[in-house]
């Protein structure tokens, strides 16, 4: 994908992203996963969740264990779902490609975004995750193609 492909990819999203979250529900399929990623952060932690959607459900479950999340998208219509689910979560509209925030957190999440990206942007992303990661932090995404 270049990325043109990854900006039509946002403006999907961004035309879409709630008919997205609807079909997506509240279901939460990645218990198993999610439980493991938990157990490798301290208690409290601050979760950076990337390409964060409507926060539903993952973002909620987080919260709900006392985990401390900030939501990051590149649509600012995901985020305005984040924010309808999850007031006063902090989150920040960016594109992971170009992430910056200059804080550092206990654990990274980036659940059905990191797929969206190229190989080449895959690879440049640990460069992020890693201006990103607190110590000893925990990194849980999904990857490869699609």
């Amino acid at each position: 994908m270049d990325d043109k492909s990854e900006d039509r990819v946002i403006d999907v999203y961004r035309r879409h992203g709630a008919d997205w979250a609807k079909l997506r529900g509240t279901r939460l399929a990645e218990g198993p996963w999610l439980d493991r990623f938990c157990a490798l952060l301290p208690a409290n932690a601050d979760i950076l969740d990337i390409g964060c959607g409507s926060g539903m459900p993952i973002a909620h479950h987080l919260l709900r264990r006392g985990f401390q999340v900030t939501g990051v998208d590149a649509a600012p219509e995901m985020l305005a779902l984040f924010h309808a689910n999850l007031p006063g979560c902090p989150t920040r509209l960016a594109d992971m490609r170009h992430l910056a925030l200059g804080h550092r957190f206990a654990g990274l999440l980036a659940w059905d975004s990191f797929f969206h990206l190229s190989a080449d942007d895959q690879r440049g992303m640990f460069q992020r995750f890693r201006a990103h990661a607190a110590p000893n932090a925990a990194l849980l995404s999904t990857s490869g193609p699609a």
